[in-house]
């Protein structure tokens, strides 16, 4: 047990300007390891292609460290992102990188420690974000996020019983819907 988040719009913009929802932009790529793509289309779709076909193979009982597929990506990235032509990496590309880490947990055991890994064109350094951080990709990530660090950190905040002791149980708070169950 343990999760990322990943939520994604559907909508493309066109050359003309014009736009349509149509588009998904998060999939899985490998065992507790799923991406998702702003920017160009063309080299979104290649860098996920890219980065499912180096992790092909794995036996069905592995999973790969998130940390190393990020640092794996990265020349990966500038290679994809150089082969196409100049008026396609005007576009950008983004990628947003889940995963749970297979063997290290959060302190309560079976409780998987997870990552959300950004890269931006044209270096495609993976930047971790802090547990319970709120990021983004693309043309929206700009604004602020929706909910705030706080709401989060209230979210996941454990349970602690009258004792003062902490459970192992986390509490969800009213009116919110996601959070991350590790809080730093």
């Amino acid at each position: 047990m343990g999760y990322a988040v990943g939520i994604s719009d559907i909508r493309v913009t066109f050359s003309d300007g014009s736009e349509r929802d149509c588009l998904q932009k998060i999939y899985p790529i490998a065992r507790f390891i799923a991406a998702g793509f702003a920017g160009s289309v063309r080299i979104g779709f290649e860098m996920l292609n890219g980065l499912a076909f180096q992790l092909r193979g794995a036996p069905e009982n592995m999973a790969f460290f998130p940390q190393e597929v990020a640092d794996c990506l990265t020349p990966l990235a500038r290679d994809v992102f150089q082969s196409f032509p100049p008026e396609e990496r005007a576009l950008h590309s983004h990628l947003m990188l889940l995963g749970a880490h297979p063997t290290v947990d959060v302190g309560i055991p079976g409780v998987a420690r997870c990552s959300v890994h950004i890269l931006r064109s044209p270096e495609f350094v993976p930047a971790i974000s802090r547990i319970g951080e709120v990021v983004s990709i693309g043309s929206g990530s700009g604004f602020p996020p929706s909910i705030s660090r706080g709401t989060c950190k209230s979210f996941c905040e454990p349970h602690v019983t009258a004792s003062g002791r902490n459970d192992g149980n986390w509490r969800k708070q009213p009116n919110t819907r996601y959070g991350h169950p590790e809080n730093n």
